[in-house]
């Protein structure tokens, strides 16, 4: 691992990592719901896919388009983790539950734990998002952005969709 140091400047940039840290969350959102009828992974996999795509055709440059092929696979790796952080709180949440002896201080430790977990990937997916966007040029980054916003929307509809239990 290695850390990517980038400065931030400027409204755009972070309306488009805001964005991106909707999607996740919304992605999240989808995975706690048990009646979705779209798996969270096929749409996970088809975003990653359609970025992929965009990046490839949008970047000319081999190294540069590689080293922005990773950072996707990295964001879609942490919105993936993410799912998985979400997993053990309901299991713990459960098991906390279903114990009679179990106190205020170890919800409390529970919590404390998940929000370190969280902060820990809104981090990390905010400093992929950044490393990203200091790979791409200045003409390729709008195309690259607009894919990401596109990519949010189709989180959130597809959440949406699962969460009142309908399909479009």
């Amino acid at each position: 691992d290695h850390a990517v140091t980038v400065a931030v400047s400027g409204p755009p940039m972070r309306s488009v990592a805001g964005l991106l840290l909707v999607g996740a969350a919304t992605l999240l959102l989808v995975a706690c719901n048990p009646f979705r009828q779209e798996a969270v992974e096929d749409v996970v996999r088809k975003l990653q896919d359609d970025a992929r795509d965009e990046i490839r055709s949008a970047v000319a440059d081999q190294d540069r388009r590689e080293a922005m092929l990773d950072h996707v696979d990295r964001l879609y790796a942490l919105i993936a983790e993410g799912e998985a952080v979400l997993d053990r709180l309901r299991r713990q949440e459960r098991e906390l539950f279903s114990d009679y002896d179990s106190t205020v201080q170890d919800y409390e430790a529970m919590l404390a734990a998940y929000r370190a977990e969280r902060r820990a990937l809104q981090r990390d997916v905010l400093q992929t998002h950044l490393a990203l966007k200091s790979t791409a040029s200045e003409d390729e980054w709008p195309r690259i952005s607009a894919a990401q916003a596109r990519a949010v929307t189709a989180m959130v509809q597809a959440a949406e969709a699962n969460v009142f239990n309908r399909q479009e």
